[in-house]
């Protein structure tokens, strides 16, 4: 297939201005969607390495538990209702045999026990509502509260539930 190149009015060969403006528009679009898709892409990641983190967490809880009969200190007073965040549980927890180190962003990470240390809520706050504001939580114990019902009051319109 032979592929004749014309020759413009002017004598010169090439495009108009009109041509490149829509190629240029066109690969415009084209990144803004790859763009787009990437983002979406990141988010997810974020939450899957934060769902992994929390179950490595929870193995960790789960073999205190199993040694000791109760769960580790959140940090908090001896009513347990407010928790805190994964950076205040306790040292015998934490760089022990349980757990080696804290996840990236601990401060996301929310932590409470029961008054009894019988009960326990672990939650994530992830960003798949794109404001980072949904807490996704896992629950050990007889409940109802887990020893958080001060954080539970304060994050009930963000609260998800059991999501993992």
């Amino acid at each position: 297939m032979n592929m004749v190149i014309t020759r413009r009015k002017n004598g010169k060969f090439g495009f108009t201005i009109l041509e490149l403006l829509v190629v240029i528009a066109i690969v415009g679009v084209l990144i803004s969607v790859v763009v787009f898709a990437l983002d979406e892409s990141r988010l997810k990641g974020r939450d899957g390495g934060r769902k992994v983190q929390i179950l490595e967490v929870l193995k960790g809880l789960e073999l205190f538990y199993s040694d000791s009969g109760v769960y580790p200190d959140d940090g908090t007073p001896a009513d347990g209702t407010t928790g805190d965040t994964l950076t205040t549980i306790g040292s015998s927890f934490i760089g022990g045999m349980y757990l080696k180190k804290l996840p990236d962003e601990s401060n996301i990470y929310q932590y409470c026990v029961s008054a009894d240390k019988k009960s326990a809520l672990l939650a994530v706050n992830t960003e798949n509502d794109k404001g980072g504001s949904n807490y996704c939580s896992i629950t050990r114990g007889v409940g109802p509260s887990f020893g958080c019902t001060a954080w539970q009051a304060a994050n009930a319109s963000d609260y998800r539930g059991n999501r993992f």
